[in-house]
């Protein structure tokens, strides 16, 4: 019987596709697939931060779990049992979470890690053990730097999400740019890769501005913009830090003097909070809400049904991964042999809700589009409107 995690609760829940029955054992090379359908069920460890930034979490959970149960939580003839932890957003606190999962629940693969400063600190884990790893989330380049046999990224790396807007904006929009991000891995991460794409297209920045995470009052830095009046803000703050500095600084009358533009800042999961606020924000994704494909418009309806809410690109970034896995676990036929694993996940291909999805056989990340998109009101809802789509957009070389 199929049992459900509710996606709001720190503790660990399993999520499982189904029982297997038991069957008798057989020497490995006399397996079948009939016979690994007997088996136990594929344990997956999905660590993600579900307390601390807690949307971010959940609606990749929600995403993940969409897809497996559109698949019956089965790939591989076998089924798929999904062992959910919290990071809580702190990366010792993965460091325990991983080692869990790997060393006492025996996991054939793990999945998720949202922030960056927690997929930092497992990766030397990861590396020492050959602990096989799907990172849906975390976005620094170093993570995929590394070129580990067993460590894939289906999301997305800051230098092929950050570059195409530093382009876009640098061509379009100004030369010069004030950038504001969150003082942490992820927010100078962002901001280096901008910095480097802006200078190579003859741009300047005018000042570099990092509030603490869970900044509640922006107004000092705000002031600190409006003296320096540029035409154009980039800016990234992750989860509720975002609504709060787009309310702030709309309501300081800085919209009609400065563009803003950003990075996870205009997405349907801060929206909502931010309101009409957010009206003419430049943004930066691999997942638009408004792709008129007929994969984003099943997923978007999907979503909707399931979770009455419109997915968030984290919820994209679950639904993938969750493809990912069972599509390396079905050309696999169930086996969990890393190397096995580690050649099948390599050759998939697909259209995803986002577009085109194949990884670079080199560094193990996605190639995938890039969209540039503006903050829209139709029919009373706000949405995205893509301005510009670079094609296949790999992790930049030597980042």
């Amino acid at each position: 019987m199929e049992k459900r995690s509710t996606a709001n609760r720190p503790s660990r829940r399993r999520v499982l596709g189904g029982i297997a029955a038991a069957g008798a054992f057989l020497p490995t090379a006399l397996r079948t697939r009939a016979s690994l359908a007997q088996g136990e069920p594929i344990k997956i460890g999905l660590i993600n931060t579900f307390t601390t930034l807690a949307k971010l979490g959940n609606d990749n959970f929600n995403g993940m779990t969409l897809y497996f149960d559109q698949i019956g939580w089965q790939a591989g003839g076998r089924k798929i049992e999904l062992i959910k932890e919290d990071d809580e957003f702190n990366p010792q606190i993965g460091l325990q979470k991983i080692r869990k999962l790997v060393e006492g629940d025996k996991v054939a693969l793990c999945t998720g890690v949202q922030g960056s400063n927690v997929m930092m600190a497992l990766l030397n884990y990861v590396q020492s053990t050959n602990a096989f790893f799907l990172c849906s989330g975390a976005g620094t380049d170093a993570i995929t730097g590394k070129r580990l046999p067993y460590l894939f990224r289906s999301s997305a790396a800051t230098s092929q999400t950050i570059a195409p807007i530093a382009n876009w904006i640098a061509e379009n929009v100004a030369k010069e740019a004030l950038i504001i991000a969150s003082d942490y891995t992820g927010g100078h991460d962002v901001m280096r890769v901008f910095k480097e794409a802006f200078a190579k297209n003859g741009g300047k920045i005018s000042k570099e501005i990092y509030p603490p995470l869970n900044t509640v009052d922006y107004s000092p830095y705000i002031t600190d913009i409006a003296s320096l009046k540029p035409r154009i803000c980039f800016e990234f703050f992750p989860g509720p830090d975002a609504a709060r500095f787009t309310k702030q600084f709309a309501e300081a009358g800085l919209k009609s003097t400065c563009k803003m533009s950003g990075y996870a800042i205009f997405e349907s999961d801060n929206l909502p909070a931010e309101g009409d606020a957010a009206i003419g924000g430049i943004g930066t994704n691999m997942y638009a809400e408004s792709l008129d494909t007929p994969e984003n418009r099943k997923f978007r309806a999907d979503y909707k049904a399931k979770f009455g809410e419109t997915p968030s690109f984290y919820s994209d970034y679950g639904y993938v991964g969750a493809r990912v896995i069972a599509e390396t676990l079905n050309a696999t036929h169930g086996s969990t042999d890393k190397d096995q694993m580690s050649k099948a996940m390599a050759g998939i291909k697909f259209t995803a809700p986002r577009g085109p999805f194949r990884f670079d056989a080199e560094t193990h990340n996605v190639i995938e589009n890039i969209y540039i998109k503006e903050v829209v009101k139709v029919t009373g809802q706000l949405t995205d409107k893509i301005l510009a789509t670079y094609k296949d957009v790999p992790q930049l070389a030597g980042a």
